[in-house]
This record gives C-alpha cells, sequence and structure tokens, in this order.
C-alpha cells in the first residue's frame, strides 16, 4: 500500500457524532431520556445506536461499539453521573475532543500531506530502502558469524549510535 493509500483511507468520518451533536443541540439542558435515543437512531439510521450507563458514567454508542468491544463505532461521553443525567454541550465537546476538534486537525493534516503526493511518494521511497535495508541487516545479523557480538550490534543500531562511538 502506498503512502497516499494509507492517508486517504485514515480520513475519519464526521457522522454519526456531528449529526448526534446537533440533535443534543436541541435538547441542551434536558435531561436525556429514551425517547431522545430512539430520535438518535431515526436521525443517525443506526439501529444499534444506544445509551450506555456504566460505572458511574453515561454515554452514547454507536455503529456497534459495545457489541464490538470498542473495535468499530464510537463511544460519546455524556456525563460522569448514570442519573438524571442532563446534556451540557459544551462539556460533552470538551470530554469528547477525538471526536470533534481533534479528529478536524487530524483531517486537515491529512490533506495538507495528500495535497503534496510528491512528498508522500519520496516517504513511499525511503520505506522501501529502509525496508530492504533492514532486511539486509537482518539477514547479515543471523549469520552465525556475527553471533557474539550480535546484541551489541543490534544495541547500537536501535540507539543510532555509530559502532565507532
Amino acid at each position: 500500500m502506498k503512502v497516499i493509500d494509507l492517508i486517504r483511507s485514515r480520513i475519519e468520518a464526521s457522522e454519526p457524532q456531528d449529526t448526534i451533536l446537533a440533535y443534543l443541540r436541541t435538547i441542551d439542558g434536558k435531561k436525556i431520556n429514551r425517547r431522545h435515543v430512539d430520535k438518535l437512531r431515526e436521525l443517525t439510521g443506526d439501529d444499534e445506536l444506544r445509551l450506555s450507563r456504566r460505572f458511574g458514567m453515561t454515554s452514547i454508542q454507536w455503529g456497534g461499539y459495545g457489541r464490538t468491544g470498542g473495535t468499530q463505532g464510537g463511544d460519546m461521553l455524556l456525563a460522569h453521573s448514570d442519573k438524571n443525567v442532563v446534556v451540557d454541550v459544551e462539556r460533552i465537546l470538551e470530554h469528547n475532543q477525538a471526536y470533534f476538534g481533534a479528529k478536524d486537525k487530524r483531517n486537515e493534516k491529512r490533506q495538507q500531506a495528500l495535497s503534496q503526493p510528491e512528498k508522500c511518494a519520496d516517504l513511499d521511497t525511503a520505506i522501501a530502502e529502509f525496508q530492504a535495508a533492514e532486511a539486509k541487516l537482518k539477514a547479515l545479523l543471523d549469520d552465525d558469524l556475527f553471533q557474539p557480538d550480535n546484541h551489541c550490534i543490534q544495541k547500537h543500531i536501535v540507539e543510532g549510535v555509530p559502532l565507532d562511538d
């Protein structure tokens, strides 16, 4: 896989969290209830969206987050309480940067990288050269000839210390 393709594949989606946040803005200051969760399911088209109340916290989970142990979907913290949770949009934004501000900054950096395909190609070349050199080093170090000093040589490689130091 080329670096440019890897970067493209890692652009983070803004949905459904933007839809969830937009709806939460309409109920800011109100207690969240089952009716609100049903409305969020309808708005996002995600039948797996649910309100999770665990370990003294309340969050909205989507995209199979609970079913997959967190490997899919997302989990937006609403409150550090599991009873009578009142929606506080500013607090939600503050405690869920990964879905909003930080995600936007990461995506912006990705777009900057994608706008410089020559640098991405240079990185592809450097990675290929590194992998070839690493394979050559491994083959040489696997030779029994270097076995007595293998650990010391590898330490210099890892630490980036020239052997003449």
